[in-house]
């Protein structure tokens, strides 16, 4: 039944490819991406598999590239680890190609995060989240970016019991959040370090960003 279900997706997706024109590609395109820059779910917008393929049959490189994250964004949305990182590697082939350095720092920066909920908090998702560390302080101003991976990192060190290590991530990571006067974002960091630091008992080792409580 499964399998049947299955092939009946993929005809259903090959004459949807079959019937898009460079417009109903480009809309379907233009969609997602405003979808997902308003934070909005795009976990049923499958109609990008389609737009992706569209794209790259005609040779449209920057189209593909950004068609094949939203591809491996709506994988990853849906937990399909496979399916996502082969969408992001294709993603950022292209992006490498064309020197997108924007879209450079997302797909590494969802990689690494793609890593890190699936327990492989190993050297994969250190590289990739050093890597769109390096590119967005480069080629971005997304303050809050930088916050969250510098924080994820920060995780990455506690959950290896590297706390000092820990520590310099979320230490950076408050004080951009300070620099920008992001009160939400200091106090989650600052309660969940506190909370990683009682448990290792090495609150003495905490700097002084870490000795006042930033929850007002």
């Amino acid at each position: 039944m499964r399998n049947c279900i299955l092939l009946f997706l993929c005809l259903l997706l090959v004459c949807a490819c079959n019937s898009l024109d460079e417009q109903h590609a480009d809309k379907i395109l233009n969609a997602i991406d405003q979808k997902d820059k308003n934070f909005e779910d795009i976990k049923e917008d499958t109609l990008i598999f389609a737009a992706a393929d569209f794209f790259i049959h005609n040779k449209n490189q920057e189209k593909a590239a950004l068609a094949c994250y939203y591809c491996a964004r709506l994988y990853q949305c849906r937990n399909d680890f496979n399916e996502a990182m082969e969408a992001y590697l294709k993603a950022e082939t292209y992006a490498k190609k064309l020197n997108d350095y924007e879209l450079l720092g997302s797909i590494n920066y969802f990689m690494g995060v793609l890593y890190y909920h699936h327990n492989t908090f190993g050297e994969e998702a250190r590289e990739k989240l050093k890597t769109a560390l390096e590119i967005t302080q480069k080629y971005s101003d997304n303050y809050k970016r930088e916050i969250s991976i510098h924080t994820l990192l920060g995780n990455i060190f506690h959950i290896k019991t590297q706390t000092d290590s820990a520590i310099v991530y979320f230490n950076e990571a408050l004080k951009i959040a300070e620099h920008h006067k992001d009160t939400a974002s200091i106090s989650l960091i600052y309660e969940n370090l506190s909370v990683q630091l009682q448990e290792t008992g090495k609150s003495s080792g905490c700097s002084p960003l870490f000795t006042e409580s930033y929850l007002t």
